[in-house]
């Protein structure tokens, strides 16, 4: 059980509340990397105030989001407010990347924003990995892209020149003000600054082992911090590592944040961020694919249940109803496949009235499954779709067991090359409930159908 942040009172040791922003700015010449301030006046000596490591949840007070954003602390200073009382000044460094950092981004000085925190575990302090007598500095730190915001903040609780520091970036550099290193490398992708090139440029196993470093600390993406961590454990160097993952209420209770560990699953915002690079394990690079040759096509190619669609794109059922409408539209002999509009073992007329209403979030629909019948459809529309091209694939609806067996026995003497099962249907026999409602029922419609067709089968839910 996680033990409560409160103080022998029972009070919250934590700030939450509305805060003005003080400083809201695009940070050297990036982008989409601003650097966002504000202070929390704190009610009591006791509440906490932010270590390096630890990260606020962020949210603007004119939003249109459900959530504060976790932002880690770039910075901050403690003071006191003109009554006295505690004031933590914490500075921001984000980058805007969705709804969320796009509205923080662009608060206006004065205006507030909902604020959270301090939250998370803090960095390690290295006291007892170094032994502080060697010439060179025993700490590295690693630092890429926005990942840099939390080791820059680390670095400036460092004595000036105690530390060596590795940042890798695109292109241009941020967030080093407070980075006072002994040796400071920095990579740039397109070469603008430093080095050109990614972090193993620079950071070598061989040049960390020359260094002599007692421990490592870094954040970033997640392919550098994968690298970090092999090198730093093939040469026996312990390592922290501040992980990313999306959050929502930061604390711990929602479980929403977890990832994989050693230990099992984690919650980054209460377990973490900051790990030991042991617990973790970073999912191994997808192998890279041949290169195209020049004019050569990708193959898109994908098998499903054994019949082969020349790519992944397939018209779901009723959308596209039989495949030619839409022909004067799209070249339909390029889809990998289209699924029929449903069709039932008898002709059904639909539902009379107005069937359809655009509403705000999307258009609802009540056609009543007007379709020709199943025979019908044999002998006049398949022919047409089978000369389209692309996989043709059947959709069989019914109202009871009966309709659905014999619907199939007529499909399984076609050249269609699937059968798409639609049991969101209602069953008659069982008050008019979806055939997919019930796993009872499902099961013994799915079941009966099997029995007297050897096409593929897929089944359609809902």
């Amino acid at each position: 059980m996680d033990a409560p942040e409160i103080d022998e009172n029972g009070k919250g040791l934590l700030f939450y509340g509305d805060t003005t922003v003080e400083k809201c700015q695009l940070v050297g010449g990036q982008p989409n990397v601003y650097l966002l301030q504000t202070s929390t006046v704190l009610e009591r000596e006791n509440q906490l105030s932010p270590q390096a490591g630890q990260f606020y949840l962020l949210r603007s007070k004119r939003t249109g989001v459900n959530y504060g954003r976790p932002i880690s602390v770039y910075h901050s200073e403690t003071g006191r407010a003109e009554d006295g009382k505690k004031k933590v000044t914490v500075q921001f460094m984000m980058l805007e990347k969705g709804r969320g950092t796009q509205e923080l981004a662009h608060l206006n000085i004065g205006e507030k924003m909902t604020v959270t925190g301090p939250l998370g575990t803090p960095w390690p302090r290295p006291d007892s990995f170094i032994t502080g007598n060697s010439k060179s500095p025993e700490i590295c730190i690693v630092g890429g892209g926005i990942g840099v915001a939390p080791v820059a903040n680390l670095a400036s609780t460092f004595p000036d020149g105690s530390y060596d520091f590795f940042a890798c970036f695109k292109s241009g550099c941020y967030g080093l003000e407070h980075v006072k290193a002994s040796t400071l490398e920095i990579t740039t992708d397109d070469g603008t600054v430093g080095t050109k090139g990614m972090l193993p440029a620079v950071f070598t196993k061989e040049r960390v082992r020359k260094a002599g470093y007692k421990v490592i600390y870094a954040c970033g993406p997640a392919p550098a911090l994968s690298y970090v961590k092999t090198v730093a454990e093939e040469l026996g160097i312990r390592c922290y590592i501040s992980m990313e993952h999306r959050m929502l209420c930061g604390l711990g209770a929602c479980l929403g944040c977890t990832i994989e560990t050693k230990s099992g699953l984690k919650r980054c915002c209460k377990d973490g961020p900051v790990f030991d690079s042991r617990e973790l394990e970073f999912p191994k690079p997808a192998p890279r694919r041949k290169p195209l040759e020049a004019n050569e096509e990708p193959d898109l190619s994908v098998d499903i249940a054994g019949v082969h669609f020349k790519n992944p794109t397939i018209a779901s059922a009723g959308t596209f109803a039989f495949g030619q409408n839409f022909r004067g539209l799209s070249d339909v002999g390029e889809w990998g496949g289209i699924c029929s509009k449903g069709c039932t073992l008898e002709p059904r007329e639909g539902n009379h009235g107005e069937r359809c209403l655009e509403v705000a979030g999307g258009n609802m629909n009540s056609i009543g499954l007007q379709n020709p019948g199943v025979p019908y459809f044999i002998r006049e529309l398949l022919p047409g779709m089978l000369g389209l091209g692309p996989v043709v694939i059947a959709n069989l609806a019914g109202s009871d067991i009966e309709s659905y067996v014999e619907g199939a026995k007529l499909l399984d003497k076609t050249d269609c090359d699937m059968i798409e099962l639609n049991i969101s249907c209602p069953n008659v026999k069982a008050a008019g409930l979806a055939w997919g409602l019930s796993a009872e029922t499902a099961y013994y419609c799915v079941s009966a159908v099997r029995v007297v067709t050897k096409k593929p089968l897929m089944v359609k839910l809902s």
